[in-house]
């Protein structure tokens, strides 16, 4: 068969159409990796604004700076560990009412998410005590430890709470803080 400049000039069509698609292809996936990483940045934009009311419902003299600075670290630890922001945020204040040098529970308990010091070395970004008193590390720690009982116990909130308190078998008074905290919605 003899290849004629038609042949040549159909093939080079041809080309150019899948090289066309394909590129189209690649617009179009972008596009929507930009559509979704918008939102995403809204939904996390939303989650600030939420867990910010809920910290001015509680502690309304607190400065505007300080309540962003907190919701955005839940938020982020929320994400991270795939928990309701405003959950932690609930966590946070019946804790420590969001002080994060608390020390409680007789000296067991520190930071904003009050952690037991025997979690230090089982959290895998706590290395000592002190770690959790940082405001970052602190409220990390928490999501992690109520990350560990959901996955342990059960995605229910209340269980959740529970286990945060009193362990993976909850008594009467860790349930009872888990209906205090969830109910401060």
């Amino acid at each position: 068969m003899k290849i004629t400049p038609c042949h040549i000039f159909l093939s080079v069509c041809v080309t150019a159409c899948f090289v066309l698609a394909a590129m189209l292809g690649m617009m179009r996936h972008k596009q929507e990796l930009r559509q979704a990483e918008a939102d995403h940045m809204l939904a996390q934009r939303v989650a600030v604004l939420e867990v910010e009311q809920f910290i001015i419902g509680r502690q309304p003299w607190r400065n505007t700076a300080e309540i962003r600075g907190y919701a955005e670290m839940i938020v982020d630890a929320a994400a991270e560990f795939r928990l309701p922001p405003v959950m932690l945020a609930r966590v946070a204040i019946a804790e420590s009412a969001l002080n994060h040098r608390a020390i409680g529970d007789g000296g067991r308990s520190r930071g904003v998410m009050q952690v037991q010091r025997f979690w230090v070395g089982h959290i895998p970004f706590v290395e000592h005590e002190r770690d959790l008193l940082r405001v970052d590390i602190g409220i990390r720690a928490g999501a992690w430890v109520l990350r560990h009982y959901a996955d342990l116990c059960g995605e229910e909130e209340e269980t959740m709470l529970a286990c945060f308190n009193g362990g993976p078998n909850p008594n009467e008074q860790a349930r009872a803080y888990a209906k205090r905290v969830a109910g401060s919605a």
